[in-house]
C-alpha cells in the first residue's frame, strides 16, 4: 500500500495587539466591513505605530505625505517614514528612497 504524502499546513501566525490595531486601520482606511473613515484610519495608524508596529508607519507617512484623514505634512511625512525606516518597514524604506533621489528631503530634516 503506497504512503499518503504528508501535507504541511502552515499555521495562522499570531499578530502582536500592535499589528491587530494596523489591522483595524486598514479596515478603516479601506472600508472593509466598515465605513471607510480616513480620520479613523489615522487615528489607528498612529496608536498602532505608538505601540511598536513598524508597518503603521509608513502608512501614516502616507496619509500625511497625501493629507488622508490629516492636514498635508511633508515634515511629519518624513518623520514618520524615518521612524518606519530604523524598524525596517519596506513601504518607509523605499518612500525615503524617493525623497533623497528626488532631492526632495524637508528643509527641516536636513542636517
Amino acid at each position: 500500500m503506497p504512503e499518503e504524502p504528508i501535507i504541511e499546513i502552515a499555521k495562522p501566525t499570531t499578530k502582536t495587539p500592535s499589528e491587530e490595531i494596523c489591522v483595524r486601520a486598514d479596515c478603516a482606511y479601506y472600508g472593509r466591513g466598515e465605513a471607510q473613515s480616513y480620520r479613523k484610519a489615522f487615528r489607528l495608524y498612529k496608536e498602532a505605530a505608538e505601540a511598536g508596529c513598524a508597518r503603521a508607519y509608513g502608512c501614516l507617512g502616507r496619509m500625511y505625505e497625501k493629507g488622508l484623514g490629516v492636514d498635508r505634512d511633508a515634515v511629519l511625512a518624513f518623520e514618520a517614514f524615518s521612524d518606519g525606516a530604523k524598524l525596517k518597514d519596506g513601504t518607509s524604506l523605499f518612500a525615503l528612497g524617493k525623497y533623497y533621489e528626488a532631492d526632495i528631503v524637508p528643509k527641516e530634516v536636513q542636517p
